[in-house]
């Protein structure tokens, strides 16, 4: 079976990326941070897609997106964004570096800024490449991390100590990811991994040039690879699941 291109597996939803590394946490300690089912279910609600998607939620680079990003004129999260000259150049850089749709490199740049208390840059230096690379390296980890949390969950929801009356949003979003096609994605996504066809696992001369990128890149395929067997073997283990 082909293995789908990055992308093809999510809706058109997934443009706007959930903070998956402040969700994860969110769905490990729900009841010390505060959270009540009401507010854990709109923050599943609203990453489902594309957690739904795995890492093939983070699209590839596209015309389109780029196109927009060029005009300076971005529609993001029900908003629309004005770029200056200086924003847009940085933003295409990112998305080439990163190997991600330019709307995404985009707004994950204002996150990682935002994260810093940063300005907005007027140029891809080495010190901000290497920092806007660790944060979408942390939050792809993020997106696969709450998926293996919500499989886990499954594996104990008979522990009303441990999750409470978030537990039913848990098991309510995981329910609605497998019936929209999270097995497909996760295998996929863990095949091509291990076979080496994703454009983002691949360094690039640069990365390999670099001693601090290298050993990024080379730590975060092999955990990504970890944390997609762990949420297959979880998968197939709970009969609940019902995967085909």
């Amino acid at each position: 079976r082909a293995v789908p291109r990055r992308g093809s597996m999510a809706s058109t939803s997934t443009s706007v990326i959930p903070a998956a590394l402040a969700l994860y946490y969110s769905l490990e300690s729900a009841a010390s941070r505060g959270l009540s089912r009401e507010e854990l279910g709109k923050l599943l609600d609203e990453s489902a897609d594309f957690l739904c998607g795995c890492l093939g939620s983070y699209r590839a680079p596209s015309p389109n997106s780029k196109a927009e990003v060029e005009s300076g004129s971005v529609h993001y999260g029900g908003e629309i964004r004005t770029l200056n000259v200086s924003v847009r150049e940085v933003t295409i850089a990112v998305s080439g570096k990163l190997a991600l749709d330019e709307v995404q490199a985009y707004a994950l740049l204002r996150r990682c800024l935002a994260e810093d208390g940063a300005p907005m840059p007027t140029s891809l230096d080495a010190g901000l490449a290497q920092r806007v690379t660790t944060h979408y390296f942390r939050e792809r980890l993020g997106v696969l991390k709450c998926v293996h949390a919500l499989l886990m969950h499954a594996q104990n929801d008979g522990d009303l100590a441990e999750h409470g009356d978030n537990g039913a949003a848990m098991t309510k979003t995981l329910e609605r990811l497998l019936g929209n096609g999270l097995e497909a994605n996760l295998v996929d996504g863990l095949c091509a991994h291990l076979r080496g066809e994703n454009a983002e696992t691949q360094p690039t001369d640069k990365t390999l040039q670099s001693p601090f990128l290298s050993k990024l890149w080379a730590t975060q395929s092999l955990e990504e690879t970890r944390v997609m067997l762990e949420c297959v073997f979880l998968m197939y283990y709970d009969r609940r699941t019902k995967c085909s």
